[in-house]
């Protein structure tokens, strides 16, 4: 993702009154605002959200002059419009830096499967899982544990015995996914193998 530079007072002031010429108004709003653009950020799955947010924001306030606004649009919809561009500008940039966790040209060619060699990947993979909280460690391994049809029947029994629709059991399922992938990035580079 591009790097903006920080918002200059005379922007930040725009912004404000873009919201409300109300300044204790528009105050609130702000807060309210960026508060919106952090939860559907954490909804996303994305991790640095904070980050995220305030490049949303910045991006928002430094385009305010260009850009042509009635005063019966709302300043929400602008502002998750701008959201929704990162987002897919953060996931671009997920897919460009992977962790593999296993290659083609690594993996065992033994016959039957097995290896007796060292696998850095799988200690760090074990390392990370262990490394978690344990409901999280236990909800990522339910939720990847079926194959085929078992999965969405498995996936959905989950949700269930969580009280929770399977759109959320995903967005739960993807933070602890992006914690390990942190987690395995970091210790891959630290084995040196990344």
């Amino acid at each position: 993702m591009k790097e903006h530079p920080n918002l200059t007072q005379k922007e930040f002031d725009e912004l404000l009154n873009w919201l409300s010429p109300n300044k204790d108004v528009a105050g609130r709003m702000y807060l309210d605002l960026k508060d919106g653009i952090n939860r559907f950020f954490q909804a996303k799955g994305c991790h640095d959200t904070e980050r995220l947010t305030d490049e949303t924001i910045d991006r928002l306030a430094q385009r305010l002059t260009t850009l042509e606004i009635s005063n019966a649009d709302k300043p929400v919809s602008y502002a998750h419009g701008f959201a929704k561009n990162i987002y897919f500008e953060y996931l671009a940039s997920q897919r460009r830096s992977p962790v593999q966790l296993e290659r083609e040209d690594e993996v065992p060619s033994d016959p039957d499967g097995t290896s007796n060699e060292f696998d850095p990947r799988l200690d760090c993979l074990d390392d990370c899982v262990l490394g978690l909280p344990s409901n999280a460690s236990e909800l990522v391994l339910a939720y990847y544990e079926k194959d085929g049809g078992e999965k969405v029947r498995a996936r959905r029994e989950l949700a269930e015995n969580l009280q929770i629709s399977l759109t959320n059991l995903a967005v739960r399922v993807g933070r602890v996914r992006n914690i390990l992938r942190e987690c395995m990035e970091n210790c891959l580079k630290s084995s040196g193998q990344l």
